[in-house]
């Protein structure tokens, strides 16, 4: 008898410990869009297993439990739906967000790109010519980025309606993508094991300092920003010492130069 309670005080403490855990990942994790994905719990007999079962399975995979469960194979397996966020970059790109242009020729071979390197300055990086150009910004619309460059007295479009680089209005490559974010414009980097497998995020807070949250660790840490360029962001945590670059360009995190983990994503 006093064995049975044991285990029923047992699974109760981890269940609310299942949910408080969650609480934490959920503030974090779950906004934004997501997709429903069923994710396998072993056999779960009632719906009160479920209510058990289901927000463990949640926290092991960082996602909340949207109540629904079913059984997939008769005493051996169910399932738990998890309404999982989508970590991409949903905004849409248009021409007051975009920071980088890749561009090509008209076969597809990729000749280069233009990218947004301080508040409004922009290189274009050419994989053909050594050479390195720099723009100013003149103007944006709902769909361009105008550009400037004063030594060759050049005007480039950047239309990412007609998916076009323009030069003096007319064709001049075709852009073959385009992204919003880069190191001067991220404000949140989601990263992973290298599988696919999410682990957690940097973000910056509204004081400008960043967050580490952690979905396997159940901590945060936190970072001062120390500097931006093009593809980097630079964190330090004083209380351990230690450095951290986001780069955007590698797609890593880095541990004082070495790779800590991969990007998932990134927004602004």
């Amino acid at each position: 008898m006093n064995l049975k309670k044991n285990n029923v005080v047992r699974n109760v403490v981890v269940s609310l410990i299942a949910v408080m855990c969650f609480g934490l990942i959920g503030s974090t994790f779950a906004q934004g869009p997501y997709t429903k994905t069923a994710i396998e719990a072993g056999p779960i007999w009632d719906q009160a297993d479920a209510e058990y079962k289901c927000p463990i399975v949640a926290v092991e995979h960082g996602a909340p439990w949207n109540g629904q469960w079913w059984t997939t194979i008769p005493n051996q397996m169910s399932v738990c739906e998890l309404n999982v966020p989508d970590y991409t970059n949903t905004s849409p790109v248009n021409g007051y967000n975009v920071t980088n242009v890749k561009f090509t020729d008209s076969y597809g071979k990729i000749l280069g790109n233009f990218h947004l390197s301080t508040n409004n300055t922009w290189v274009e990086d050419s994989t053909t010519e050594q050479n390195r150009f720099t723009f100013s910004e003149r103007n944006r619309d709902e769909w361009s980025v105008y550009l400037y460059d004063a030594s060759r007295d050049m005007h480039i479009q950047l239309d990412l309606y007609t998916k076009e680089v323009k030069w003096n209005g007319n064709k001049l490559y075709t852009i073959m993508e385009s992204n919003a974010v880069n190191g001067y414009s991220a404000n949140r980097v989601n990263f992973s094991d290298g599988y696919g497998t999410l682990l957690g995020d940097f973000h910056k807070n509204a004081d400008g300092t960043w967050s580490e949250d952690s979905i396997t660790e159940m901590k945060r840490y936190r970072f001062t920003e120390r500097s931006r360029d093009e593809w980097s962001v630079y964190l330090y945590d004083a209380s351990r010492n230690m450095n951290i670059q986001l780069d955007l360009h590698t797609k890593e995190v880095k541990w004082d130069g070495s790779k800590l983990y991969t990007v998932m994503s990134s927004s602004w």
